[in-house]
């Protein structure tokens, strides 16, 4: 379903599943965050799909190694903010924000 899904940004890494994509930026140290772009182009192409992004569903997860963590805006699809959480399942598998997992 969601094949020809492209993210032009080539700094957003992309991991798609049947009807599902997960968007994924590395940031060194204090540069610019462009994820906020590649949700709005995930959002484009599912309004010209004729689909509908679930919020229910989106989240946004960061991991940070550093003493201060950086201060980035909370990441939106279609003017709704995505919840921040410290863990979250993707296809049966529980990541947490310090790259612990679980099943």
């Amino acid at each position: 379903m969601i094949n020809n899904l492209n993210i032009p940004d080539p700094e957003s890494r992309t991991w798609k599943y049947v009807d599902d994509v997960s968007l994924s930026e590395g940031l060194i140290g204090n540069s610019n965050s462009n994820i906020q772009t590649s949700l709005n182009s995930v959002a484009s192409w599912s309004h010209s799909n004729w689909m509908k992004p679930n919020d229910k569903k989106g989240k946004e997860m960061r991991l940070c190694f550093l003493k201060e963590p950086i201060n980035l805006p909370h990441l939106k699809i279609d003017d709704q903010q995505l919840e921040l959480v410290t863990s979250h399942k993707v296809l049966g598998l529980v990541i947490q924000n310090n790259l612990k997992w679980n099943f």
